[in-house]
């Protein structure tokens, strides 16, 4: 395997269960994707302030394993569902366009304020 992005997604809660379950075999005996994945790991969770406890990824991942094992489940792994995906692009549109009409209204007015000052 040796794919460096699949370890990324995997550590980012973005692969879905099947590669993730591959993904985790190949870690169990390939000491070079096992070192990147350790260093990862430690990097990661020095960066959220507090080495001894686990990223959010990984405990997204503990909860769904434990579920699991419970026989229940959480929504896939990989994002939004595409309903919260389309709620979220229309209310993102019309905040988009008041930006861009704020922007145009704001690059009129100095055009022309700069236009009719005279020259010092």
């Amino acid at each position: 395997m040796h794919r460096r992005s699949t370890i990324d997604r995997y550590l980012a809660g973005d692969l879905p269960d099947a590669a993730e379950a591959r993904l985790r075999a190949h870690l169990s005996g390939c000491a070079r994707c096992r070192a990147y994945f350790d260093e990862q790991i430690a990097l990661l969770r020095a960066l959220a302030g507090d080495a001894s406890r686990p990223t959010p990824a990984e405990g997204v991942r503990m909860v769904r394993r434990a579920l699991a094992s419970a026989g229940l489940s959480l929504p896939p792994a990989g994002g939004p569902t595409p309903r919260a995906e389309r709620r979220a692009s229309w209310l993102l549109r019309p905040a988009a366009a008041a930006a861009a009409v704020c922007v145009l209204i704001g690059a009129a007015v100095l055009w022309q304020r700069l236009r009719t000052t005279p020259p010092a």
